[in-house]
């Protein structure tokens, strides 16, 4: 009998402590980028996507990094915004576009929404 409350115990303490919160991360550069969060690295290759699941609330600073691709010359990697999961089952998605210029330049661009209604882009 208290094998099963404990085991019936810990299930109830693990589900209560599921944010459902996310970070949904989408690559549409021609390049790879590379997205540091909560001492992550991930690659991500163009034309990919990642979710990472089961953030707890708080603000979370995240930074990234752009392959160059082909034979284009430096250019730009946006500031990642702060995200902020102030409640559960907050969703944010960065989604990362880019461009290459008359010159040659690769610019990278990002978009970020959250379900708590802020959008921000990148110039």
């Amino acid at each position: 009998m208290w094998k099963i409350m404990a085991v019936a115990g810990s299930l109830l303490f693990l589900i209560g402590c599921s944010t459902g919160n996310e970070l949904n991360l989408v690559n549409d550069a021609a390049g790879a980028v590379t997205f540091n969060f909560r001492a992550n690295l991930d690659t991500m290759w163009s034309a990919t996507r990642k979710t990472i699941k089961d953030i707890p609330n708080g603000e979370f600073i995240g930074s990234g990094t752009f392959w160059l691709p082909g034979p284009y010359v430096g250019g730009t990697m946006p500031t990642i915004p702060a995200l902020v999961f102030k409640q559960d089952n907050t969703r944010w998605t960065l989604y990362f576009t880019s461009v290459i210029t008359k010159d040659g330049t690769y610019n990278v661009f990002l978009s970020a929404t959250t379900s708590d209604g802020t959008n921000i882009t990148s110039p």
